[in-house]
């Protein structure tokens, strides 16, 4: 499978499947605003999360807060 296959997979698949994708899952207008930014390939678990924001806050950004996962 490509990185494109493997990234649905974690978020709109699932999303799909529990029934919240008219909120959740991709990026689109409308819905939340829950986005989490890497300094690589997110599926490389070398990659770390530069900033988390959740319903369009910032909830977390390393530099600010710290490494905490």
């Amino acid at each position: 499978a490509d990185d494109y296959q493997l990234l649905r997979a974690l978020t709109i698949h699932p999303a799909r499947a529990f029934g919240i994708d008219a909120r959740l899952g991709s990026l689109e207008v409308g819905k939340d605003a829950d986005l989490a930014v890497f300094d690589g390939d997110p599926l490389d678990p070398r990659s770390r999360v530069e900033a988390v924001w959740i319903d369009g806050e910032l909830e977390y950004d390393r530099v600010r807060d710290g490494q905490r996962f």
